[in-house]
């Protein structure tokens, strides 16, 4: 016999507290949704505790999503995967008795509100919880089936931390493809919904993958990716993608980050191809944290999260620290550094990782100076190679007067002697006068030059005699390079070069 509570019209009836529907004894209600409302009960044959789905009335009275819903229900009874909720039974439809669904009873609680309770997780931890829902995900796809309500309030934890995803089917159930039933209500949750989907336009395997980027988001960050009222989300979902989930909680990590806000693309071609390969990212992440098996290491982390967390810490920092290093001597200084930074939130103030990160800013600053040194280098070059070689040109009356024109060193100090300029600024010494204009090396030799003239004096022998103005060779090859100081009076004074004025 069925009892059910009267719902003002014929047709099938809700179900209440001690109804029955065939072989199942509906004990107490523990959830509802959008389609279906869910009952802890009893198979009275088996004697064992079971979950009861029965679909709402208003759907129940039309053939087609009865239809819809049995034949869903069936397809999802043929998956048979450790982290699929298992489907036992399919009925009802039938006279006053309405369409149910019997699954296994999972005691535990949900994902959800474990989440809610601890706050962000350990980022290894979230990607192993990634890796087993794509390894669910990917079993029902390749059936056919698309979940298209992967949320965290729909991934149960039974006793011993097995992490189970339900509610396959009833989220399938659709007013031919709008996501709109009968009385309007959305179907799916907007916080945790693609944006195709949102858009009522057609969805694949890779709406699941949104759907589970959303998810893990908020088991990193303990925050959805977009919060309040239904409207304001889906406004939201139109305009563009959240905040990164890094900007939320740094010491998640930048792989985690990189691998959800992919799994998050607004565009489904931007996303991981399937679910397989979204699992083999996210178990990489939690292989680089030293977490080789995501299934163990979730139930061990359930068990305990405080304890695991202390044990599990320093083990996770030494591996950042070691793939820090490696980057470094790759000349990945930017991963490096973000790897660095992910050991010191592990471990704060971390004498190795503070070296590190010390390392790699000397690193980068050396490599900006020889980087700056280049490219002054590369001015002067360029602007020497412009520069006439008979010196700059002279005013029409100079140049008839028969005026020398200047050196190039002497009419553009800077033009040429920048790039001796920046070799004293790049040096380990501090520059001196002279070398701030023309460098060390033309320094010492203007110093051998006055101590040769010097001595000369002294000895009695005439200095020798500069050649020709105009003629073969230069004053500096035969004497020597003058002194700095020398050069730039004769570049400042503006009879330089037989009293003619720049032009």
């Amino acid at each position: 016999m069925t009892v059910a509570r009267p719902t003002g019209g014929g047709g099938p009836r809700g179900p209440g507290p001690g109804a029955v529907l065939g072989r199942y004894a509906l004990c107490e209600e523990v959830g509802a949704g959008g389609m279906a409302s869910v009952w802890r009960a009893v198979d009275r044959q088996l004697r064992r505790v079971v979950a009861v789905k029965v679909l709402h009335p208003h759907l129940a009275k039309r053939a087609d999503v009865v239809a819809r819903f049995h034949r869903e229900a069936r397809a999802v009874a043929a998956l048979d995967h450790p982290h699929v909720l298992r489907v036992f039974d399919v009925g009802g439809g039938d006279g006053d008795e309405p369409p149910y669904l019997v699954t296994e009873w999972i005691a535990g609680g949900s994902l959800d509100a474990f989440a809610r309770a601890r706050g962000p997780l350990l980022g290894e931890i979230v990607a192993s919880v990634g890796a087993i829902l794509c390894d669910a995900l990917a079993v029902a796809h390749a059936a056919g089936i698309v979940h298209r309500d992967v949320k965290p309030a729909n991934v149960l934890v039974d006793d011993g931390g097995r992490l189970v995803l339900g509610d396959f089917g009833v989220a399938r159930v659709r007013e031919g493809d709008s996501l709109v039933t009968a009385t309007g209500a959305l179907l799916g949750t907007p916080a945790f919904m693609a944006p195709e989907q949102a858009l009522g336009d057609p969805v694949d395997a890779r709406t699941d993958l949104y759907s589970l980027g959303a998810t893990l988001y908020f088991l990193a960050t303990g925050a959805l990716p977009y919060a309040g009222p239904p409207a304001r989300v889906m406004a939201d979902l139109a305009r563009g993608g959240p905040l990164p989930p890094l900007a939320r909680n740094p010491a998640m990590g930048g792989d985690l980050a990189r691998a959800i806000e992919r799994l998050m693309c607004r565009d489904p071609a931007g996303r991981f191809p399937d679910a397989r390969a979204a699992g083999a990212a996210l178990a990489a992440v939690a292989r680089a944290g030293g977490l080789d098996d995501p299934a163990a290491e979730w139930a061990a982390y359930f068990e305990d999260p405080a304890g695991y967390e202390d044990r599990r810490r320093d083990g996770i920092a030494d591996c950042c620290l070691a793939a820090a290093e490696a980057a470094r001597r790759q000349g990945a200084a930017a991963r490096a550094l973000a790897l660095a930074d992910r050991a010191l939130s592990l471990r704060p103030g971390d004498a190795r990782a503070l070296r590190l990160v010390g390392a790699i800013g000397g690193q980068r600053r050396r490599r900006l100076v020889a980087a700056a040194a280049a490219a002054v280098a590369a001015i002067g070059v360029a602007a020497f190679a412009w520069w006439p070689r008979g010196g700059r040109p002279a005013t029409r009356g100079a140049a008839a007067a028969g005026a020398e024109p200047a050196s190039p060193a002497a009419a553009a100090p800077g033009a040429w002697a920048g790039a001796a300029r920046l070799v004293a600024d790049a040096s380990d010494g501090p520059a001196t006068a002279d070398e701030d204009v023309v460098g060390p090396s033309a320094s010492r030799a203007g110093a051998s030059v006055a101590d040769a003239s010097a001595e000369r004096s002294r000895a009695g022998v005439p200095a020798a005699r500069a050649p020709a103005r105009g003629g073969a060779g230069t004053a500096g090859a035969r004497a020597g390079p003058r002194s700095d100081a020398t050069a730039t009076r004769r570049a400042a004074s503006p009879t330089a070069g037989g009293g003619a004025r720049p032009a």
